[in-house]
């Protein structure tokens, strides 16, 4: 396995490469000229690639929902999972080691879903699967609803200029065709800005 894995990286690290490839048992007088290692579908295991798509897909969204909700990455934290799938609990328990080094989870709570939700949780929805980051012990929520309500004003405000200026048949029909699609492109950004602040000021609300 480790001369066909030097094969394999000789194009990008030659000479360390070679260098370990000829302490290893191998055929031929150089890694240059050996052959390339060809595809062993024996070892291919498909379950197992999905399987690890799956924790791949629930550690990149509970860091997605981190950031969303200004979560420090370093932060230990806890966060509840709800599949439907008895097999893929059993996965994500197993995994629990990738999700504490990847994304700082200290407390996993796998389980069924059920209509109670965790309060003032931030979720990220996949396929098969909910994932929730309770937020209430994790940061200052006065203090983060203080920072997205004035984010929020100023959105809404950017919004409105906006608007306002498409609104205008003078501007519309003036201004050249590369400014006005500029405007009408901050308009949509701001308006799903407004959107997104709006639905993390309803998480923080929430009793």
């Amino acid at each position: 396995m480790l001369e066909r894995l030097m094969r394999l990286l000789h194009p990008v690290m030659p000479f360390v490469t070679e260098e370990i490839w000829r302490s290893l048992p191998h055929a031929g007088e150089s890694i240059v000229i050996a052959s390339w290692p060809e595809r062993q579908e024996h070892l291919e295991d498909p379950t197992a690639e999905e399987g690890m798509a799956r924790i791949m897909d629930t550690i990149r969204a509970i860091r997605n929902v981190r950031a969303e909700m200004n979560v420090p990455l370093g932060r230990p934290a806890a966060v509840v999972v709800q599949t439907a799938e008895p097999t893929l609990r059993g996965l994500l328990e197993a995994s629990s080691g990738y999700l504490a080094a990847l994304a700082s989870v200290d407390d996993l709570r796998v389980g069924p879903v059920t209509p109670a939700k965790p309060p003032r949780s931030a979720a990220a929805i996949l396929p098969g699967l909910e994932v929730y980051l309770p937020l209430q012990g994790l940061i200052d929520l006065d203090r983060e609803m203080e920072r997205l309500s004035k984010a929020l004003t100023g959105a809404q405000a950017e919004l409105a200029r906006s608007r306002e200026k498409l609104a205008n048949e003078q501007f519309i029909s003036r201004a050249p065709a590369d400014v006005v699609e500029r405007e009408r492109e901050k308009e949509a950004q701001s308006a799903d800005t407004v959107v997104k602040l709006e639905r993390r000021l309803g998480v923080l609300r929430e009793r």
